[in-house]
């Protein structure tokens, strides 16, 4: 996997870190969650809002590009992971440069909302990657901590740790 559709896979991660914190009961401030994102629908466009063909994939990022994501969570990881999700979530990001971008993303679960608002997410070139979590509503209005997204090889599907902080 190539270009725009792997770095999804690195930015999804905000959404999912949602799902983390609002779907498992004992999940409290100073904890660690583990997930598995599974992508459902990515769009890529052009700066001027034409689609890239293939959801981005072969294609390299240029400042202005933008990408729309879709996705489920399951608590677990790719290799034994819950059988029905536990979250949706929404993710829009603009690429700043091909490995930096500022993203938006929404999730809902259980009534409340965890949010990514103006994050920025810095990719490397297939590795590890980590992300800030910086708010949502109800009990998480000032949720703050990181998820950390490590992609699944083959596939644009990722392993998610979630830490908020205590």
């Amino acid at each position: 996997m190539q270009g725009i559709a792997r770095r999804v896979v690195l930015v999804a991660a905000i959404v999912t870190l949602s799902a983390g914190l609002t779907a498992v009961s004992a999940v409290a401030a100073g904890t660690t969650s583990r997930f598995y994102n599974l992508q459902e629908t990515v769009t890529a466009t052009d700066a001027a809002g034409t689609p890239l063909p293939n959801g981005g994939s072969g294609s390299v990022p240029l400042p202005g590009y933008h990408i729309t994501y879709t996705g489920l969570d399951y608590v677990g990881n790719h290799h034994r992971h819950a059988s029905k999700p536990t979250a949706s979530n929404h993710l829009a990001c603009t690429f700043v440069t091909a490995s930096s971008l500022t993203c938006n993303a929404q999730v809902a679960v259980g009534g409340l909302l965890l949010l990514g608002n103006d994050v920025t997410a810095t990719l490397t070139s297939g590795g590890v990657s980590t992300i800030p979590i910086n708010g949502g509503t109800g009990k998480y209005q000032h949720a703050q901590g990181a998820v950390t997204v490590t992609p699944v090889l083959g596939g644009p599907n990722a392993d998610v740790t979630i830490t908020l902080d205590g």
